[in-house]
């Protein structure tokens, strides 16, 4: 597809990620997104309503299970000299945490380890075997901000663009990110409770698009969306 390669060939020449910072905004501040509205009438009501995010519960749950695979995979690799307790997570920088999730995510095979030496419960094993075998990573095109999720646009197993409904876990993407869209992010989607969901790193592009690409990004997002959007991996 002529627009699929325009799209991907714009993203790989686009300079290294930059984690960006998040500030707090106002609720009668423009909105960061770009759309020219208030916050409280664009991004802020996302996280007002609190459905583009897992529960208190699910992120609970979510936060456990992930600090204790983190926690195993530095144990097993020695990341960070630090100890990555599920309990006190807070007690390892976010930067720090990113490496052991990056040494992760280069090694997969961990999770077998770690579900075969974990002494976890039936519940967590499942969802670790489906975050094995479902997970989705690369480079996506964050395109719009819905009240349940954000909308990711990417590529299926077999090439076919798709549109993915992607949850937050503890606050909505767009409460996260605060970036005009679309824009180019390296993320890894997860399923969760029939949900999707990322592993709580967005890595995002310094990029602006021209108003030529951005009409070619609502082309193929127009193309896609009769099909409807995928709000689940499993």
């Amino acid at each position: 597809d002529e627009l699929h390669d325009i799209s991907l060939s714009s993203l790989e020449a686009v300079p290294a990620p930059v984690l960006k910072q998040r500030t707090k905004v106002g609720r009668n501040e423009p909105c960061p997104c770009g759309s020219g509205k208030k916050y409280k009438k664009c991004c802020g009501k996302y996280d007002d309503s609190k459905t583009a995010q897992l529960s208190d519960q699910e992120c609970a749950e979510f936060y456990r299970i992930w600090y204790g695979l983190l926690g195993y995979v530095n144990d097993r690799q020695h990341v960070i000299p630090e100890k990555i307790r599920p309990d006190d997570p807070h007690s390892v920088s976010d930067m720090q945490m990113l490496r052991v999730r990056e040494a992760l995510w280069e090694n997969p095979r961990l999770f077998d380890a770690y579900i075969r030496e974990g002494k976890l419960s039936r519940d967590s094993i499942e969802i670790l075997e489906l975050w094995r075998d479902k997970y989705k990573q690369g480079m996506m095109m964050l395109v719009e901000y819905k009240p349940d999720y954000a909308v990711v646009l990417s590529s299926d197993d077999k090439g076919e663009d798709i549109l993915y409904g992607v949850r937050g876990v503890s606050t909505s993407i767009a409460n996260a990110l605060r970036l005009p869209l679309p824009v180019p992010v390296n993320i890894v989607l997860l399923p969760f409770k029939g949900k999707i969901v990322y592993d709580t790193y967005i890595e995002s592009m310094e990029l602006g698009f021209a108003q030529g690409a951005q009409r070619m990004i609502r082309e193929i997002c127009d193309r896609v969306r009769p099909r409807g959007i995928t709000t689940s991996l499993e």
